[in-house]
């Protein structure tokens, strides 16, 4: 999880450039990716090019590639004027967007060919609660709800505004609360069971959407499992896709600190066999550390890992 020093580091003319390419790029891939979107709903080359013919779609498309560039440069000013050291690195902006894309394509292949409400809404902001922070996770929550949306009614989707406007709200307001369920949470176990806390809104909103639906049994478990295909469905992807960031990306989310402070792991084993006293003495280390990290209101696994490995060069 990224965390934002106090001194932020001077920023130089190539900063400026290198930052903004970067956003540059990644709105050409997300326009790219739209007209994919229309090039799969159009169903074949003669279909996708009578689609960009007709005057009215290029008017919307180009709607949509100015919305996407408008969004981006909030997000840009956001983390500018919030996290400017995390915006230095461009392995931060890619871990950004790559959780974006991971949401987008999920969201469009699950909208299109199962239910529009079975998306997994919550699994962009997760993953950014647990690789950056619950501030961006909760901004970029509403960018990515209104990117969805943009693409849902600015494109050949095969379902009704009305529908892409209920799910927008669904993904907004659903993701917030899972973000605060779930930030904190340790154990994977219990964020399987926050999953289903999730579905229950989602469940609710789609009754209250059509009344009717009550008395079809067919329909309520239809509803039933669409609900848990985006609650629990977005847990389960962010927990699946969640190692291969930290493996690729080199991050350390709570999780991978559990791991590393367990004492079967490869190095804190080594230490407890070859230098018993420097185990002690770390142990010792972590308890304080842990102790006054909780009284600041700063992360305690991270204090307790560094305490571990403060003394791992003895070995």
């Amino acid at each position: 999880m990224f965390q934002q020093s106090q001194k932020v580091t001077e920023w130089k003319g190539k900063n400026y450039f290198i930052t903004i390419l970067n956003f540059v790029i990644h709105s050409l891939i997300i326009v790219a990716l739209s007209i994919g979107l229309v090039f799969v709903n159009a169903g074949g080359f003669d279909e996708f090019t009578a689609y960009f013919s007709d005057g009215e779609n290029v008017k919307k498309f180009i709607f949509l590639a100015t919305f996407v560039v408008m969004l981006n440069i909030a997000v840009y000013l956001y983390l500018f004027c919030e996290f400017r050291d995390f915006l230095m690195k461009a392995k931060n902006i890619t871990v950004l967007f790559l959780t974006m894309y991971v949401g987008l394509v999920l969201s469009i292949l699950i909208g299109n060919y199962l239910n529009v409400y079975a998306r997994p809404v919550a699994l962009c902001p997760l993953l950014m609660l647990l690789l950056i922070n619950k501030r961006t996770a909760t901004f970029m929550n509403f960018i990515f709800a209104l990117l969805v949306f943009a693409l849902d009614v600015l494109t050949n989707q095969p379902f009704s505004h009305v529908e892409a406007t209920a799910s927008l709200f669904i993904a907004v307001s659903i993701s917030i609360v899972a973000i605060y369920l779930i930030d904190g949470v340790g154990s994977r176990i219990k964020v399987i069971g926050m999953g289903l806390i999730i579905s229950l809104p989602i469940m609710a909103f789609r009754v209250i959407m059509d009344v009717s639906m009550l008395g079809n049994w067919y329909e309520m478990v239809a509803i039933a499992l669409h609900s848990l295909t985006a609650g629990v469905g977005s847990v389960v992807v962010m927990m699946a896709v969640l190692p291969v960031f930290e493996w690729l990306f080199n991050v350390l989310t709570n999780y991978r600190l559990a791991e590393i402070t367990d004492h079967k792991s490869k190095l804190i084993r080594r230490l407890i066999d070859d230098a018993g006293g420097t185990f002690n003495h770390s142990m010792v280390v972590a308890s304080l550390a842990e102790t006054c990290a909780v009284s600041i209101g700063e992360n305690p696994l991270l204090a307790r890992a560094a305490a571990y490995y403060h003394d791992i060069g003895k070995l």
